[in-house]
């Protein structure tokens, strides 16, 4: 993490108000046990990085077992959801789309089965790896769910918004150092002197 110096002269002495933090993970892919083992060794709320129920997990799958295929749900109870995998082929002038399999997924367990063992296996893969990495878009959203109540966000920067953040808020400059360490991400932030009463200055 990298602290920046406040961009305008700051006399010795002068408390400061707050911390502007801006925040970056792009590409990041963490084990979900890490960044919870990071949220608890930095003090902060491990609540926020909630398991991915498989359902959810199964639809990011879904999205590395689509190339050449569609994929449809077709049923769904209490206990399970069915899916139709459809291979989808070009010939001459148009395409063709042939039934491959129902696929059925437990949605207390993660398992998912069907009649063609090669699909289910890699099926099952994509499943497992969605289960238990989060990607950077995930982490952003832990980091949001710490700031919510303490900070406010600012939309002022091309690669996205900034916080700002009150000395001493417990989900602060010092928990998101430490967090960051842990989840591979990383993060800037600016320490701000308070506001000057109205008329004084710029």
């Amino acid at each position: 993490m990298r602290i920046a110096a406040a961009p305008f002269p700051v006399a010795a002495g002068v408390r400061l108000h707050g911390e502007v933090i801006a925040w970056t993970c792009s590409g990041v892919a963490v084990r979900h046990s890490d960044l919870v083992a990071a949220l608890r060794d930095a003090d902060l709320d491990e609540g926020v990085a909630r398991e991915l129920a498989p359902k959810h997990a199964f639809a990011r799958a879904c999205k590395k077992l689509s190339e050449q295929r569609i994929i449809r749900r077709v049923a769904e109870d209490g206990a399970s959801m069915k899916f139709q995998f459809t291979a989808e082929h070009r010939s001459d002038d148009r395409f063709e789309y042939t039934l491959e399999t129902l696929l059925t997924l437990d949605k207390r367990t993660g398992r998912v089965s069907c009649d063609l063992p090669g699909l289910a296996t890699s099926a099952q893969e994509h499943l497992d790896h969605a289960l238990g990495v989060r990607t950077a878009s995930d982490v952003t959203r832990v980091i949001g769910k710490l700031f919510d109540r303490h900070a406010d966000l600012f939309p002022i920067r091309p690669q996205g918004a900034v916080t700002s953040c009150p000395i001493g808020t417990p989900a602060s400059l010092t928990g998101c150092r430490r967090c960051s360490a842990g989840s591979a991400g990383g993060s800037g932030a600016s320490r701000s002197p308070p506001a000057r009463p109205r008329g004084i200055g710029a």
